[in-house]
């Protein structure tokens, strides 16, 4: 892949156990004049500079005969990791408290991402970036949750510049619920209290079908039903079975990917959610026969497809193409179109350039729209 250099060192910064060849094309590039601005630029919006710093650790600093042309990236990625691990370690002191809350009051949940993947997938609570906690209990369940978290001081409605609260009213919060998969976001204050957080954010979710009106509860149920425990600082905190994360990271990375929304807001096709996968594919035995039931009883083949295509192409992994070929799609499937929310309505399509390319490019903002939204 002809890919310009600042972002083939990008990506070998976020990729787990390098083989010599590519251990050997890292070290090349950090003694090279690339425009660091870009590379630190692109680190910083797909946020792995958590992960870079291990990279560096792990494969540059062993030895002493090595010199970054900017060093400054040294204390970049340094600062980075810190940063993340401070800050998840604020998060985990409140979440640890809803969670408890929540188990106290016999309401089944889990913590999608997180927290749960930055110590059940990295190990490490600097190698996750994340603002919010995402937790999913049943939708009969949603109201007595969210009364539960607001008596914990939090209050219902959409962050400011993460300095202010805009609370909604009931309406606004009624058309969230029937347009969405989750509810408008509860917040805490605690500003006065942390280095990092201004504000403590739960995302509360009730279905795993994200970014439609469209759900379905069965799912929702088994994800539930199937969870499992870990312990995080000794707090127990309730997870998805790697299964089932594996194929919420795989909606995740793609409604993301094809909504025009995030596209405006930078948020569409970032690295960090293909690491989540891909780390968790080699940290785990994952039960691919369960997937691929799963993805073909619930429709849930094209993400699965679309996320692990992405994942192959990022982290150069054969592996996954016996897995990618028995998905029941159609022959040259690719979804090349970018949407308006919740709609079949095609904002843009990407014509050419690989899929990394398509990744890192910061203009994409900037194309032009078929048509403005209905």
């Amino acid at each position: 892949m002809n890919l310009r250099d600042e972002y083939k060192l990008v990506v070998l910064l976020s990729k787990r156990d390098l083989d010599m060849v590519e251990e050997k094309e890292l070290i090349k590039l950090l003694h090279m004049n690339l425009e660091w601005d870009k590379v630190l630029g692109i680190i910083e919006m797909h946020r792995v500079g958590g992960i870079g710093w291990l990279n560096l650790n792990k494969y540059f600093f062993n030895d002493n005969k090595n010199r970054c042309k900017f060093p400054r990236l040294y204390k970049f990625l340094k600062n980075s990791y810190s940063a993340q691990k401070l800050r998840a370690e604020e998060h985990l002191k409140y979440t640890s408290l809803v969670c408890l809350a929540l188990t106290e009051n016999n309401i089944s949940y889990v913590l999608l991402k997180g927290l749960s993947l930055s110590e059940y997938v990295y190990n490490d609570l600097g190698l996750r970036d994340f603002n919010d906690n995402d937790i999913l209990v049943h939708p009969n369940d949603i109201e007595k949750a969210k009364n539960i978290i607001m008596n914990l001081g939090y209050e219902q409605g959409e962050t400011k510049h993460y300095t202010k609260i805009i609370k909604s009213n009931r309406k606004e919060q009624l058309v969230r619920k029937l347009s969405s998969h989750e509810i408008i976001p509860l917040i805490r204050d605690v500003s006065g209290s942390e280095i990092f957080l201004t504000q403590h954010i739960i995302d509360l979710h009730f279905s795993v079908n994200l970014m439609t009106k469209e759900r379905s509860n069965n799912i929702t149920t088994e994800f539930l039903s199937s969870s499992r425990s870990i312990t995080i600082k000794g707090n127990q905190i309730q997870i998805l079975n790697k299964e089932n994360l594996l194929i919420f990271l795989t909606e995740h990375f793609y409604k993301e990917a094809i909504s025009y929304r995030d596209v405006t807001m930078y948020k569409d096709l970032l690295l960090y959610k293909l690491c989540d996968i891909y780390y968790l594919i080699n940290k785990n035995h994952i039960d691919w026969d369960y997937i691929l039931e799963f993805a073909n009883k619930n429709n849930f083949e094209k993400q699965l497809y679309f996320a692990l295509v992405y994942v192959q192409e990022a982290f150069n992994t054969a592996t996954l193409t016996t897995i990618i070929n028995k998905l029941d799609v159609r022959e040259n499937f690719f979804d090349d179109n970018v949407y308006y929310y919740d709609s079949s309505d095609i904002a843009f399509t990407y014509n050419s350039g690989s899929l990394i390319e398509r990744m890192f490019d910061i203009d994409k903002p900037k194309r032009k729209v078929f048509s403005p939204q209905k």
